[in-house]
């Protein structure tokens, strides 16, 4: 299962391609609501959620997923549960991918020291340890972070990679539709 955290201001397309990509490759994927059943993007779409923060029970066969966008990723920040969790999933070894601005909270948790990563230009100073990377998407260990939205597909494409899905033949389909 993948967790996609949406806090009020994320950023749509940052987690609405990746979501498609990974649902054509044949993974499931719940949107989990930190702000309550309906969020609101930073462009003003709002989607319903799947559940609640507090409904997430990770196993080892998840990933979790940290859209970008501000004022979405202050939010999340902001949240005790999403920092708990998080911080849970990374003890238990699951993948966390979070693109855009969402890599600065696990920067700040200090989850990315030593790790390689990127993120939106202008958030470096808080992935603290990490080696910024010239890169629109890496994955070192159970990370995956990406750049922007600019990024968004080869993000998917290490998301789906690391859940052992068909990357190449999603981008294959997605790039020739």
């Amino acid at each position: 299962m993948v967790y996609a955290l949406l806090a009020t201001g994320f950023e749509e397309s940052e987690l609405i391609v990746p979501i498609d990509m990974l649902m054509r490759g044949g993974a499931q994927v719940e949107l989990v609501g930190v702000d309550g059943d309906v969020v609101c993007g930073a462009h003003g779409i709002t989607l319903s959620t799947d559940c609640d923060l507090y409904d997430v029970e990770l196993s080892q066969d998840d990933l979790l997923f940290l859209p970008g966008g501000q004022p979405g990723v202050d939010n999340l920040w902001s949240r005790k549960g999403v920092l708990d969790l998080v911080m849970s999933a990374a003890e238990m070894g699951i993948p966390i991918a979070a693109i855009c601005a969402a890599p600065m909270i696990l920067g700040r948790l200090g989850l990315l020291d030593g790790k390689n990563a990127v993120c939106y230009p202008g958030c470096e100073g808080d992935l603290l340890g990490a080696t910024i990377v010239d890169a629109p998407a890496v994955t070192d260990g159970n990370f995956i972070t990406g750049k922007a939205a600019g990024a968004v597909f080869p993000f998917a494409a290490q998301m789906m990679k690391k859940l052992g899905l068909d990357a190449d033949r999603v981008l294959q389909a997605v790039y020739h539709e």
